[in-house]
């Protein structure tokens, strides 16, 4: 687990080919929520056209979009890989919460 990332944090890994056919691009496994699946955009439009889809398709498991660019470092990408899943995680705790 690279470093600044939080202890309920346990790792991410590309999807599998049958997980990237369900619009999954990587999974990152956390302690409390279990996996977190996400899919990787190159820009906001990307996102916005994802977020549509997803929309329709009201049954499909949650994936959260994040975007990385060609131009981003390696340390932007760790950086944004630790607010998206820290934010898709709380999504997750919130809706729980509602659900209980």
């Amino acid at each position: 687990v690279p470093s600044g990332f939080p202890d309920w944090f346990h790792g991410i890994r590309p999807a599998s080919q049958e997980e990237d056919c369900r619009g999954i691009d990587a999974i990152a496994f956390t302690d409390d929520v279990g996996k977190i699946f996400f899919q990787i955009k190159s820009s906001k439009a990307g996102v916005e056209k994802f977020k549509k889809q997803q929309e329709k398709n009201r049954k499909r498991i949650w994936v959260f979009p994040i975007i990385i660019r060609d131009s981003d470092s390696d340390d932007d990408i760790l950086e944004k890989t630790r607010y998206v899943v820290s934010q898709a995680r709380q999504i997750i705790l919130n809706h729980r919460n509602r659900s209980d």
